[in-house]
């Protein structure tokens, strides 16, 4: 699906109507409901390469527009009430974050959070990694595909948190699923390459599945962790884990204080894994 005319309600700013135009926060948002119409379809089609494009079709959109953070939360405060597409309103926002880094700024700062794909596809350089700092987030695909970028959180309820990330280095005291019904997360740090996560406690279904080059400092909770892993290491003062880790990984290491899970049907309560 391609999106060439994904904005054609809307008229891009020339360079003279550049400082005019968008000034109200009502114009951003006439752009977001084109966004929204569009991402209708793409749960039924393929939507990750489908939100990639249109998030590099917003980040093109904007260009000649001038965003601060300033204007991304005024956007989120005053018109959330407006909004019922969580997976267009993070694509909305993320495009919105990569223009305000590109024109600049950076140190982006934000409270709670409840919407999906908030920090996707976000490139940062590697002199200069786009910062973010969040209380909380509710979402789906945190940090998803996202490139140089140092993350700092409280608590973020998610189904897949930095997967398919490269460069990113995250903080955060407690990661989990969105809800008691749902108390793990799906996938942390799957397909992550030369990415970094500290945290206090992760509860996931998945954790560094795929991991590539990566390193976590965590204390973890009922996983399956470094499955076809190459490369990376799990330091934690205390891990429990379900299902046999490291299956067909290599040049990985597991090392832990306290130590509960399944090996093969025995139950062990503390050992040093490396291999």
């Amino acid at each position: 699906m391609t999106l060439e005319n994904v904005f054609k309600e809307i008229e891009l700013p020339n360079e003279k109507r550049a400082s005019t135009i968008f000034n109200s926060l009502e114009d951003l948002f006439k752009i977001y409901k084109t966004l929204e119409e569009k991402t209708k379809y793409f749960n039924v089609l393929t939507p990750e390469e489908s939100y990639k494009e249109c998030f590099d079709y917003c980040v093109s959109a904007f260009q000649t527009v001038k965003i601060n953070k300033q204007i991304i939360n005024q956007f989120l405060e005053k018109l959330s009430e407006k909004i019922t597409d969580k997976d267009a309103l993070g694509l909305f926002i993320s495009a919105m974050i990569q223009t305000s880094y590109n024109q600049g700024c950076n140190d982006f700062v934000f409270g709670g959070i409840e919407f999906n794909y908030f920090c996707a596809y976000l490139k940062g350089k590697p002199e200069d990694p786009i910062k973010i700092k969040c209380k909380d987030v509710i979402g789906n695909n945190v940090l998803e595909y996202s490139n140089n970028v140092k993350f700092v959180g409280k608590r973020i309820r998610c189904n897949e948190f930095m997967q398919n990330a490269y460069c990113v280095e995250a903080n955060v005291k407690r990661i989990e699923g969105k809800n008691d019904k749902y108390p793990r997360t799906w996938g942390v740090m799957k397909n992550a390459t030369k990415c970094k996560l500290k945290a206090d406690l992760v509860m996931a279904e998945t954790f560094m599945w795929w991991a590539n080059e990566c390193l976590a400092r965590v204390n973890l909770a009922d996983s399956k962790i470094l499955c076809y892993a190459k490369n990376s290491k799990l330091f934690a003062q205390e891990i429990k884990f379900w299902a046999s880790p490291m299956f067909d990984s290599s040049g990985c290491e597991i090392k832990a204080k306290k130590v509960e899970g399944y090996i093969d049907n025995l139950k062990c309560k503390s050992f040093i894994i490396k291999s």
